[in-house]
C-alpha cells in the first residue's frame, strides 16, 4: 500500500531538503504519476515532498517547466588583468554583462534529483531576444545534488543590465521509465540501474573549473579579436599614409 504525502510540507531548510532526498533517492512517492514531462501540479508536489528543487516558490511555475531566479555567485575573468573575479549577485541590484564577454553564474538554487527525475534547462526567451546565449538545453541525470554553473554568453555590441532575482531559466523536469530499483511493478529481470557517482554531488565553483577549463572560467575571444583587427588596421592606415608621403 502506497504511503500518503498529501500533508508533507514544503522543507524548511537545507539540512532538511538534504535528509528528504536520502529519503526518498531512490523511492517514488508518487507511482501513479507515468513517465513523462512533468505539469506543473506534479513539478510541484514532488517538489514539495521530495525537495527536489530547494528552496522551491510556486509563484515561479509555469505550465509544464519552473523558472529559477539570476542570484548566487558570477564568476569572470578580467580582460586587462587575467584574474578570476567573483561577484555575489544581489536581490534587485544592477549586473553589467559587458558586450562581447562570457560569464559563470553559479546558482543560488540547489537540486536533489531523485533516482527518477532529470532535468533540462534553457535560457528565458527574453533574454536570448537581447542576444544573450546559454547553450541548448543540456541534461542533468537523476541523482545530481548541488549547483548548477551556467555559463552566460553576451554575443551583442552592447553591454546588458540584469537584476538580481530576474528570471534567468526555465527548468523542465522528467521523470524517467519504470525501474525495479524505485517501482515495484517495473520488470525485475532489467539490467542494473546506473546511479549518479556521489564524488560528482556538491561541487562547487572551482570544482566546475578545475574538471572544465584548467582552473579559471573561460574567456571570450571575441574582445582579443577586436583588438587584433584594430592592431592590424592601424597598421594598415600607417602604411597607406607613409605610401602617400612617399
Amino acid at each position: 500500500m502506497n504511503e500518503d504525502y498529501s500533508n508533507r510540507r514544503l522543507a524548511n531548510n537545507v539540512t532538511e531538503a538534504e535528509e528528504r532526498f536520502v529519503e526518498f533517492s531512490c523511492k517514488d512517492p508518487i507511482p501513479a504519476v507515468p513517465p513523462a514531462l512533468l505539469n506543473s501540479g506534479d513539478i510541484c508536489d514532488y517538489a514539495r515532498i521530495t525537495s527536489m528543487v530547494y528552496p522551491f516558490d510556486v509563484t515561479k511555475l509555469k505550465s509544464a517547466s519552473y523558472e529559477i531566479e539570476f542570484l548566487g555567485d558570477v564568476y569572470l575573468v578580467n580582460e586587462k588583468t587575467g584574474e578570476v573575479e567573483k561577484e555575489i549577485l544581489q536581490r534587485d541590484k544592477p549586473f553589467i554583462l559587458k558586450k562581447n564577454s562570457i560569464v559563470f553564474v553559479f546558482i543560488e538554487t540547489k537540486f536533489f534529483l531523485p533516482d527518477y527525475i532529470a532535468i533540462r534547462f534553457n535560457l528565458k526567451i527574453t533574454l536570448v531576444h537581447r542576444g544573450l546565449l546559454l547553450g541548448t538545453g543540456p541534461l542533468v541525470d537523476p541523482g545530481f545534488v548541488g549547483r548548477l554553473l551556467i555559463p552566460l554568453h553576451n554575443l551583442t555590441s552592447e553591454d546588458h543590465e540584469i537584476y538580481g532575482g530576474d528570471g534567468l531559466i526555465w527548468v523542465e523536469f522528467t521523470k524517467l521509465s519504470p525501474h525495479r530499483k524505485w517501482d515495484q511493478s517495473a520488470r525485475n529481470n532489467s539490467a542494473d540501474y546506473r546511479s549518479f557517482p556521489p564524488t560528482k554531488r556538491n561541487l562547487s565553483a572551482q570544482q566546475y573549473f578545475n574538471k572544465a577549463s584548467k582552473g579559471k572560467p573561460a574567456l571570450s575571444s571575441i574582445p582579443g579579436e577586436i583588438a587584433t583587427f584594430k592592431i592590424i588596421a592601424e597598421k594598415a592606415k600607417s602604411r597607406v599614409t607613409f605610401l602617400r608621403v612617399c
